[in-house]
């Protein structure tokens, strides 16, 4: 979701530029003077978007059935992962990771996970500590 805030706000940036022709307004907020003279230059594009609120009860009812099966279908993996996990006995207390492509994956799989968890958490679930 933060990649698409940041391509919301360089839109508004850019029609802010164009209608205003002043680059300040963008690069007080730290767009790069080349960018905002870039959108003096060139003209809008077209943009399409699939917004939520422009869908009608019954489509939005489909989605909802759609996205709740689907996370149906994750917890039941999570679930059966989890059980594997602790009959097996595995655990990573007290192992040490490494450097290397295995670490790198780690760090990389807790950043994308601290999107939609706390930190605390992913660190608890993970073993990890700092």
């Amino acid at each position: 979701m933060p990649r698409e805030d940041a391509l919301i706000a360089e839109l508004h940036y850019s029609e802010l530029v164009r209608s205003t022709g002043d680059i300040q307004h963008a690069i007080h907020r730290g767009v790069p003077r080349s960018t905002a003279r870039g959108w003096l230059k060139s003209s809008p594009s077209e943009v399409i978007t699939v917004d939520v609120t422009d869908m009608d009860i019954l489509r939005l009812q489909q989605e909802l059935l759609t996205l709740r099966k689907r996370v149906a279908r994750l917890f039941a993996l999570l679930r059966l992962l989890v059980v594997l996990l602790k009959l097996s006995g595995f655990s990573l207390a007290g192992t040490r990771i490494p450097n290397g492509a295995g670490k790198h994956t780690l760090m990389r799989a807790i950043e994308r996970s601290t999107a939609v968890l706390p930190l605390r958490i992913v660190m608890t679930v993970s073993s990890v500590t700092p």
